[in-house]
């Protein structure tokens, strides 16, 4: 972000004139910087405008480096599709999953747009067809084997619906084919590859990564001693 700052150079005269606060309630800086002078008096010069209007300010010494920290609200307007978008995402949760997430605190993903009217988070969608943009996904995959006797690989797709329902419980469930479970609408798919195998295979995209990785690290660490 670029910030653009104004420097008022001040005389002696009106320099002195800043005690009386002249210069400090026509200007109205947020902060001060004392540059020229004796120290004795900048000091008291420093305290005198602490005191009386409550404004930070500095006294660097020669070839020292002040920090000064500012605050700055911008508005920032939000696209309908948007909201739209992440009420109907939170509306879908289940109600254990409602429980822990307040509505004012669910996280919101979109694109911020720095415009010449303003500032704008936009849905991803907006924001391809608006600025031309390609989109790109990541995809990750994991391979777990758990340990299943040969004897029993009829019945793993039954059992491990059963597991990841045990171990996801606040999570939507859905077996979308014989070999195949998908969590919370199929962002993170849990796949047998081959039905004569015991190999599970686990996808997800990067905007459900938190989410994939979790399914991921608890059925590797759980999954050949609950099936």
């Amino acid at each position: 972000m670029v910030s653009t700052l104004w420097l008022q150079p001040l005389s002696f005269t009106e320099l002195c004139s800043i005690v009386k606060g002249i210069v400090i309630v026509q200007a109205e800086p947020k902060n001060v910087m004392l540059v020229h002078g004796e120290a004795e008096k900048m000091e008291f010069l420093k305290q005198k405008i602490v005191k009386e209007f409550g404004i930070d300010c500095f006294m660097p010494a020669n070839g020292e480096t002040a920090t000064i920290t500012t605050q700055s609200d911008i508005p920032v307007k939000v696209s309908d599709r948007l909201l739209k978008r992440a009420l109907e995402e939170y509306s879908g949760f289940l109600p254990a999953k409602k429980a822990l997430i307040k509505p004012s605190h669910y996280p919101v993903e979109g694109v911020l747009v720095v415009r010449d009217k303003g500032v704008e988070v936009i849905d991803r969608c907006e924001a391809e067809s608006q600025l031309g943009l390609v989109p790109h996904e990541i995809k990750f995959s994991c391979i777990i084997n758990p340990d299943v006797r040969s004897t029993e690989l009829h019945q793993l797709p039954d059992k491990l619906q059963s597991v990841v329902e045990k171990l996801l419980p606040d999570h939507s469930v859905m077996r979308l084919s014989e070999y195949s479970i998908g969590i919370d609408y199929s962002t993170v798919l849990i796949e047998i590859p081959e039905p004569s195998s015991t190999k599970l295979r686990i996808s997800w995209d990067f905007k459900h990564n938190q989410l994939g990785e979790s399914v991921y690290s608890k059925l590797q660490m759980n999954i050949s001693r609950l099936l």
